[in-house]
This record gives structure tokens, sequence and C-alpha cells, in this order.
């Protein structure tokens, strides 16, 4: 069942290669972990040294990708969540520019609105 593949590739595999091609010769059994629940909807993160896969069982089957990003989510599909992460190019861990002007004169519109939000209290 689908709660028991981690523990059985980890007896199967010593590397993700092996794993790698294990798993293109498994069907993984439509059984819920209990009779009272609905069937998970898992996916799967593994990795060794040389890299990592992810891998999601679907009603087309079973499928693995490689991972470039060593990350693992949830629903959408994979591939869906890779593409996503284009949403994210333009961040940056650096600090943003400083593009505050403390020495640049203020317009007579700022400084009403500057007295105004500062008496209207």
């Amino acid at each position: 069942t689908q709660f028991e593949l981690i523990p059985w590739l980890l007896g199967q595999c010593a590397t993700l290669c092996e794993a790698r091609e294990l798993l293109g010769r498994i069907n993984l059994l439509n059984e819920p972990f209990s009779p009272d629940l609905p069937l998970a909807q898992l996916h799967w993160l593994i990795a060794d040294q040389t890299g990592s896969i992810t891998v999601e069982s679907t009603a087309a089957g079973l499928h693995v990708y490689d991972n470039p990003a060593g990350l693992l989510t949830n629903n959408p599909p994979f591939p869906m969540q890779l593409f996503q992460l284009n949403n994210y190019m333009a961040l940056s861990p650096e600090s943003p520019k400083n593009t505050f002007a403390p020495d640049a004169p203020c317009t007579r519109a700022q400084i009403v609105t500057f007295l105004y939000r500062a008496f209207s209290k």
C-alpha cells in the first residue's frame, strides 16, 4: 500500500538509482490506511547524495519525476508545482535598494498631507 512504500524502498534499495529502477516495476494498491478513511493523495521525495526524485500516484499510474529543486509539495501535481516556481523568480535574499530620499525637498501637497495625518487623530 501507499503507506508501506517508503519502508519497503528503504529495505530494497541503497541508492536513488536503485529506487528509480524499482519504482518503474511496481504498482501501488488502491487501499486506504483505514476503511474509515478516504484514500490519501500522498507524494514522496526520495533523495541521496546524487539527487532527488518526486513520486506521485495518480489514476494514470505511478509517476517518477526528477526533482531539481529538492522540494516536496502536495497537490497540484509536481510538474505544475515546479512551474509555479516561476512566480518567485524576482525574489532575492538581498535587502531591497533604499530609494528613500531624506534630503529631497517636500512639496506643499506632501507637507499638507503630513500635517493632516499628524493632527487628525
